[in-house]
């Protein structure tokens, strides 16, 4: 490839390094990553949205009573 020098530096860079990147790429490798990646980031909701739910229910609880059901949760407060 003959790359004049009117090209801006950074054209030339990415132009002599793109096929060594583009033939190491893996996309079953960078499938299978984004899939556990996924899989951790369901798994940490579960647990942080589990904390909150317990601390929630010790504290304030997250039910309304049974009497509130029944006047009507509009009218209980």
């Amino acid at each position: 490839m003959d790359f004049s020098s009117t090209r801006p530096l950074a054209a030339r860079a990415f132009m002599t390094t793109w096929p060594a990147r583009w033939g190491d790429f893996d996309a079953g490798a960078q499938m299978i990553a984004q899939l556990q990646d996924i899989g951790i980031t369901l798994l940490w909701f579960a647990f942080v949205a589990f904390v909150i739910m317990t601390i929630l229910k010790y504290t304030i609880g997250i039910r309304a009573s049974d009497e509130d059901q029944e006047q009507g949760l509009d009218l209980a407060r």
